[in-house]
């Protein structure tokens, strides 16, 4: 459905952005994270579902996302451990999907996890076998959020390859 992008906080250019965040989900996020590592689960990797609306922008055509929301999921040693807890358990991370957020789209999936992952151009290829396996859509997105609150970065596929793309706080409103 087209949709003008949303206003972002700051000065950045959303006009490529993949992605666009509530900063109150962004920071549930980064919560979410600490979650682990307060336990004690230094280096485990926090994932879980991302919840919002999927549009194209009317003037370039590009696809991109509204994340509203998130459903918290497991804190896992590795991306492969990831994956083989969501084929065990997707029907039931589906179905909190719907109740928490009954007008929502599954839009990606997000990992909170200590420094970075990959490199700025691509995830590793454990990650990039997790999102094709679960996220076919073009739109669906994959959000790495490092714990330590630096630059979160957004990867959906183009060209056929997954690749780095920008992701934008939305200015105003909290999520709903």
């Amino acid at each position: 459905m087209p949709r003008p992008r949303p206003l972002v906080v700051g000065d950045a250019d959303s006009s490529a952005a993949a992605a666009y965040i509530y900063g109150d989900v962004l920071a549930q996020v980064h919560r979410n994270g600490d979650l682990g590592k307060a336990a004690g689960s230094r280096g485990l990797i926090a994932a879980g579902l991302l919840v919002g609306s999927h549009y194209q922008c009317p003037l370039n055509h590009r696809p991109y996302v509204e994340v509203e929301g998130f459903v918290g999921g497991a804190q896992v040693a590795s991306f492969l451990d990831l994956l083989k807890q969501w084929r065990g358990e997707w029907k039931a991370a589906a179905l909190a999907l719907k109740y928490h957020f009954p007008a929502g789209e599954l839009v990606g999936w997000f990992a909170s996890l200590d420094g970075t992952i990959g490199t700025a151009d691509a995830p590793p290829d454990d990650a990039q076998l997790l999102h094709r396996t679960f996220f076919n859509h073009p739109w669906q997105i994959g959000l790495f959020a490092p714990r330590e609150r630096t630059s979160p970065r957004v990867f959906a596929v183009e060209r056929d390859q997954l690749e780095s793309h920008g992701v934008c706080v939305i200015q105003g409103r909290t999520s709903r």
